[in-house]
């Protein structure tokens, strides 16, 4: 492929990434009473990106565009998790663990994520627990976003292994010990308790395997940075 050619391909992508980003802002700026930190998406990143990565950027916040604007097209709010999950669970042809869905509250963070670990959906209450812009939530991996540790990477992984290697089935339930995480890099830099509330399998209707994930947490904010006269202070989060 010529240089011209790679910078066609390149520049196109920039605007498709630039066009996704600001629709995903105004959904949660519309839905979300989110904090002050999540600040329209900056894009002059991606001048630093090659073409490859940006074609995965693109590719999640495509997936995610995707699946939130069905539900709102369905008539569902978009701040109903419970009614977001069913109306998912019809487009994919899926089955959830009731059990799970039960304990899910109206404050908690539920999140899908795939064998590859992609996340392919996110409820819109996380955006109420970052201080991390859309731009930079689509553009890295979850590990790079907030420091969870070792120990719980390690655990995440096992379960991980649990529901797509050995298939665990559907009505299997699982938890990790709760945890203190930090955002690595974001305005904010929140410190928050995660308490996982449930793991469990999202097994396809027609090939009897574990095609997803869900993960429910209750996240609680412990601290935050704050900007006062240009100097940066942690504020507790009373």
């Amino acid at each position: 492929m010529s240089i011209e050619s790679e910078a066609k391909i390149s520049k196109s992508l920039d605007i498709n990434i630039g066009q996704l980003f600001m629709s995903l802002y105004s959904l949660v700026k519309q839905h979300v009473s989110a904090p002050e930190e999540l600040k329209k998406p900056d894009l002059e990143f991606l001048a630093n990106l090659d073409i490859e990565t940006k074609k995965i950027i693109s590719g999640n916040a495509t997936k995610y565009l995707e699946v939130i604007t069905d539900i709102q097209d369905s008539g569902t709010d978009l701040n109903n998790t419970i009614q977001s999950l069913w109306r998912i669970a019809n487009k994919f042809q899926w089955r959830f663990n009731l059990d799970t869905l039960t304990k899910i509250k109206d404050s908690d963070v539920v999140e899908i994520y795939l064998p590859d670990n992609t996340q392919l959906f996110r409820s819109f209450n996380y955006f109420k627990k970052t201080s991390y812009s859309i731009s930079e939530l689509f553009s890295y991996p979850w590990f790079e976003l907030i420091d969870h540790g070792p120990e719980v990477i390690e655990e995440l992984g096992k379960m991980h292994t649990k529901i797509f290697v050995e298939n665990a089935e559907l009505s299997s339930e699982f938890t990790i010990p709760s945890y203190i995480a930090t955002e690595k890099f974001s305005v904010g830099r929140y410190k928050a308790k995660l308490i996982s509330r449930a793991i469990s399998p999202i097994r396809g209707r027609n090939s009897g395997k574990n095609e997803a994930a869900l993960l429910v947490w209750d996240i609680k904010i412990l601290s935050k940075n704050v900007s006062i006269d240009n100097e940066v202070i942690i504020q507790p989060n009373l």
